[in-house]
């Protein structure tokens, strides 16, 4: 639609049409940047944008002028042993970037962990271990002003550098990130991970 229609339009029509999840009895059909939508898993109405009651809305005034909503992937991992549902997203700061981990215990309570990131990453899924949650991250670069002036999508925006790239265990008791390098490429789906001794398993 050119400059005019898309300058300064950080809000995109939000398909939620990648993935099903069930979990802490709701159905919900995801996307990768936006609030999920709840639906009747028997008739398939559609009950609405659901935010875990409020908690996937963005805080602050320049966070909810960038993005009202936070991001909630399409590709959550289900602990069989805990219930627990891990998710992510990225969210774009004036400053400073931020990987978002998400958790939501088997009765939908969701609390978010905000892990600062230099680059904004581009990561399309994660994978969890006993121990871990899992990201790869690739070396991408976005092309924000050209994004924000409409000049070109959000997708076209994003170029990989022939760089490494980083892998970051998120450790599931809340300690510290473990950083790795990773070499360069990139992976949409992981089919799992899990844990040999002190080496995690990406497949």
């Amino acid at each position: 639609g050119g400059f005019l229609p898309n300058a300064l339009r950080m809000r995109f029509k939000n398909a939620a049409n990648t993935s099903v999840v069930q979990h802490a009895g709701y159905t919900l059909a995801l996307w990768e940047g936006g609030l999920p939508h709840r639906f009747d898993p028997d008739t398939l109405e559609t009950l609405g944008r659901f935010s875990y009651d409020g908690a996937l809305e963005a805080k602050g005034v320049v966070q909810r002028i960038i993005g009202p909503e936070l991001p909630f992937s399409a590709h959550p991992s289900i602990c069989p042993q805990t219930g627990e549902l891990w998710n992510f997203g990225t969210a774009y700061g004036a400053t400073t970037h931020r990987l978002l981990v998400h958790t939501v215990s088997p009765e939908g309570q969701l609390r978010t962990r905000a892990l600062p990131m230099r680059e904004l990453p581009f990561v399309h899924d994660m994978a969890l271990t006993r121990r871990f949650a899992v990201f790869v991250l690739p070396a991408t670069t976005f092309d924000v002003p050209a994004t924000l002036l409409g000049l070109r999508s959000p997708v076209d925006s994003i170029a990989m550098r022939d760089a490494p790239g980083k892998a970051v265990l998120v450790p599931r008791d809340g300690g510290p990130p473990v950083e790795l390098a990773v070499p360069p490429g990139f992976v949409f789906h992981w089919s799992g991970a899990w844990e040999e001794g002190e080496t995690v398993v990406l497949g």
